[in-house]
């Protein structure tokens, strides 16, 4: 259990970090970039983890996995995806900040 622990935060953070521009993005249009950034993640993540928990089958299985958890768990879906709405809103704050501290030093 522990090492699926350590795959899934890992491939999480990595798609995550990948998701480039898709989160972050502020005004209506970042709103809804971000609410598909939180679906691009979610499976990107599930990829990343699946694989690197069991190379071959779980590239497969963890999507799979993670859409029958949140399907058959309406919490776990809300929790996962307001989780997933609290990162977008803190990476657009940060981008905020870099933003301010870029024009000052302009």
């Amino acid at each position: 259990m522990d090492r699926a622990l350590r795959c899934g935060a890992l491939g999480c953070g990595l798609a995550l970090n990948l998701a480039g521009d898709r989160m972050g993005q502020s005004g209506p249009s970042g709103f809804a970039r971000g609410m598909l950034g939180v679906v691009w993640v979610s499976v990107v993540g599930a990829v990343i983890a699946g694989t690197l928990a069991l190379p071959f089958y779980g590239t497969m299985f963890g999507p799979f996995t993670l859409a029958i958890m949140l399907v058959s768990s309406p919490m776990l879906a809300l929790m996962w995806f307001a989780n997933l709405l609290a990162s977008h809103l803190l990476i657009r704050n940060w981008r905020t900040e870099q933003d301010r501290l870029f024009a000052r030093l302009a």
